[in-house]
């Protein structure tokens, strides 16, 4: 009799632990789910990049070296090749900056570039910021963006009169890099993004030092975009309303100085 009485009490206690920890686990599961789809967007996007820049060189000099006798030597600098390692970041929609400026991105880069004549110029090393931004979304996985970089390229072999022949290019070792591309971006997935268009750069030391008639180039650009951290789409904002600013006047002030040399 007590058996059967402990069997008949032990029974739906097992039922009502089993049912109790299902609960639990169901609970706990469902608050799970919600963090996911509730989780407040990262405040900033982080990207990294690999960019191949193949392109050509038409400088205020085709050639690169001269003879002391000014005869032009025949090895000219016509073509140059640059790879280089971006990190980015862009503003979230869950910052203000980021419903303002929807998906322009801005970080640093580093670059590396051969004119394939490394004896003469040397193989220049670039440190430089960027910016960037779509111009215009032709679908929901392509659009057209442009991109600006700016800094200092490092590792030029300068003019030097004593080292036949003489390179007549660059003046000295530090070069400040202007460089302007277009390119179409593709979206592959989530995290990858293809790259490729048209790019500008020039190289030159300001006219502190002599010579400078720099460096100038155009070509390709073609690269992969990762990005580290994703966030949902974006979604439409309205731009806030302007109307209410007061009519007033800006002032720029740009101060600029550089050495002078002159050879005669």
């Amino acid at each position: 009799m007590e058996q059967n009485k402990r069997s008949r009490i032990s029974a739906p206690t097992c039922r009502q632990i089993a049912a109790v920890i299902l609960i639990a686990l169901s609970v706990i599961s469902s608050h799970a789910a919600q963090d996911d789809t509730c989780a407040v967007s990262p405040k900033l996007i982080h990207r990294i990049g690999l960019d191949v820049r193949p392109s050509y060189v038409a400088s205020s000099r085709n050639a690169v070296t001269y003879s002391y006798t000014g005869e032009e030597r025949p090895d000219e600098m016509h073509s140059a090749l640059s790879g280089h390692l971006k990190w980015a970041f862009s503003f979230s929609d869950a910052t203000k900056l980021g419903r303002m400026y929807p998906e322009a991105y801005q970080g640093i880069g580093i670059g590396y570039t051969s004119f394939f004549n490394s004896e003469r110029i040397g193989n220049p090393i670039g440190l430089y910021i960027f910016q960037g931004a779509p111009i215009v979304h032709l679908s929901d996985r392509l659009s057209l963006n442009y991109e600006w970089n700016f800094g200092a390229t490092f590792g030029w072999k300068k003019y030097d009169p004593d080292l036949p022949p003489v390179n007549l290019v660059v003046g000295s070792k530090v070069n400040a890099y202007i460089n302007l591309g277009f390119m179409f971006n593709y979206r592959l997935s989530q995290r990858l993004n293809l790259t490729a268009g048209i790019d500008m750069s020039h190289y030159s030391n300001g006219n502190t030092s002599w010579p400078n008639p720099g460096v100038n180039s155009i070509g390709g650009r073609v690269g992969l975009t990762y990005t580290l951290n994703t966030v949902p789409e974006r979604k439409s904002y309205t731009i806030p309303d302007t109307a209410l600013m007061k009519p007033h006047i800006s002032y720029d002030l740009v101060i600029y100085g550089a050495a002078r040399k002159r050879a005669v």
